[in-house]
This record gives C-alpha cells, structure tokens and sequence, in this order.
C-alpha cells in the first residue's frame, strides 16, 4: 500500500538533488544569478510558475506506469482512475505538499549558506497518515450509496448476496450491486442468512482481524439488515474487512519514517546514491564549502559527479 508516498519520496528527493546541482553550477554565472541560485525563493518560485503540485496529483498519480504504486496507496481499494487524484488530494492536500516541499528547499538552502550545520531536510507526513483511513473510508460510503439494489426474497438469495459482497470487499474492490430487502418475510430469516454467509467468508479464509471485527459488529449488521437498511449494513461491515488491510500498510509504511513519522530525504538521497549517510554529508558539506571557495576546477568535477547520481536516481 501507498505507493504513493514512494512516488513522493523520489520527486522530493530529485528536487532536493536539483537545488543542490543548480547551486553547484552557479560558479559559472554573474554573482546576481549567483544569489538567486543560493535562494530558496527562486525554486520555490519556479516550482509554483510550473504547477508542480496539481500536477503531481493530475499527472504523476494517474500515470499508467504508477498503477501498482497508486493502487498501493489507496489501500488497493478499488479507486476509478477519474476518482484517484480527488482521493489523493484528500489525504494529502495541495497546500500541505507545497508547504512541506518548499520546507525542504529552504532547508537545503539554508544549510548551502552556512545558516545551519546540517541539512534539516523532511517531509513530515503525520497528517496525511492519520488522513488515509478516514478518507478511504468516507471514499468507500459514498461508493456503497451510490449502488445498484437488486430486490431478494429468499433466504438463499440473500446470502449469496450477502458472501459476494464480503468476497469483494477482501479483494480491495467495492461492490457493484447490493441486495435489496423488499419482502416483508425476509426479516424472519436475515440472522440465518447472515450467519451462513459468515461461515462461508470464514472457511474461505478471511483474516483473523476482519472475523473479529465482524464478529463485534455482529449486532448492528443484523440490526441494519433486519431495518432493510443493506447500504448501511455494508458499510459497517466493510470497515472491519478492508480496515485491517489499511492499518497493516500503514505500518509498513511508518518503517520508513523517524520517530515523528517524517520522511528523511536526505538519508534517501544517500541511499539513492549508494552511500550512507555519514559520506553523504561528508560529501555534501565538502560541496558547500566549494561553493563559498568559488574554485571553478573542483567545481566542475563536483557538477560530473551530481550529474552521475542524478543518472542513477532516473
């Protein structure tokens, strides 16, 4: 889940990597472009004039090459490809992605000036983590009104109604159709049709969590069935089956982050490099101080060798 993020992480590090080159390059101008490359004003600038953050949600995301990474991020719940940017968008915000980017430029920048002693580059993702059940979940709601209802009254209709809609659920995909209980007899026999296909999920091998989660919700999906009410049946129901895949990938996901949930592009940058981080800033500090010497063979090695990391990042 949340490939997402992955995509994220690469397009902050490269724009962590381009600051870096740009700034390595400078040598070669007048000491007015000089100042603007050494800005944090100036990319950030750039970045805004290019639409980089609408675009990453319009363009990135709905790529074809992303597909599995998306699908990842969204808790590989079954998302339209018109619905995935909206969705993205929900969970981390234009504002919040602009705002944590344009942190990490001026860190880079800061630390290129000797305002700081080391770089303090990261994008924090606390919000858009505690974001994603909730949206996904909201996102699913509205799917599941939005259902066609085809009217049963059998016990045996009802059931087989009711396991295909929980065999789609544990597939990340939302169903197309829900039953409809239109006969005033179906309310005899709703428990007995609900508890078969239980059973049925159960054997089928549905996770220990999603059972448990069922299990505890038993009374208010029986409840809501017994109302006619299957939509809202459903989407209780569908919290405890998909919620369990959410919370894992969310887990995985905090593996790559510090101790307050941020992502550390330059410990990325380095592994992206092939270093670790200790020579990475060794090597990043003995830029810095090649930018404030101003001497231009050094420099012209240095910009060969961020051209070859940018290589490798592609």
């Amino acid at each position: 889940m949340f490939g997402y993020f992955f995509i994220f992480r690469s397009v902050a590090t490269a724009i962590l990597m381009v600051v870096v080159f740009f700034a390595l390059f400078s040598f070669l101008l007048t000491d007015n472009l000089r100042d603007n490359f050494l800005s944090s004003k100036f990319y950030n600038a750039n970045l805004a004039e290019n639409d980089v953050y609408n675009r990453f949600y319009d363009e990135v995301l709905v790529d074809p090459e992303f597909n599995d990474t998306t699908d990842e991020l969204l808790g590989n719940v079954d998302i339209p490809q018109e619905d995935i940017a909206g969705v993205a968008r929900e969970i981390m915000p234009a504002d919040y992605l602009r705002d944590q980017v344009e942190g990490a430029v001026i860190g880079t920048i800061d630390y290129l000036n000797k305002e700081t002693d080391t770089p303090e580059v990261f994008i924090e993702l606390a919000l858009p983590l505690a974001n994603v059940k909730p949206v996904l979940f909201s996102y699913m709601d509205r799917r599941i009104d939005e259902l066609e209802e085809v009217p049963v009254s059998t016990l045996e209709e009802l059931e087989t109604g009711l396991e295909d809609i929980y065999r789609t659920l544990e597939r990340g995909e939302i169903p197309t159709q829900v039953p409809s209980l239109t006969s005033a007899s179906v309310g005899e026999f709703v428990d007995d049709a609900y508890d078969n296909a239980f059973e049925s999920i159960k054997d089928a091998g549905l996770s220990e969590k999603a059972l448990r989660g069922l299990e505890q919700q038993d009374d208010v999906i029986k409840g809501l069935l017994r109302e006619g009410n299957v939509k809202e049946s459903l989407k209780v129901g569908s919290r405890e089956i998909v919620g369990p895949l959410v919370y894992e990938a969310l887990d995985e996901l905090r593996g790559e982050f510090d101790d307050r949930e941020r992502l550390d592009l330059t410990a990325i940058a380095a592994d992206q490099s092939q270093q670790d981080k200790e020579q990475f800033l060794e090597e990043l500090d003995a830029f810095r101080e090649v930018i404030h010497r101003g001497e231009a063979v050094v420099w012209i090695s240095i910009v060969v060798l961020v051209l070859g990391i940018l290589l490798i990042m592609v």
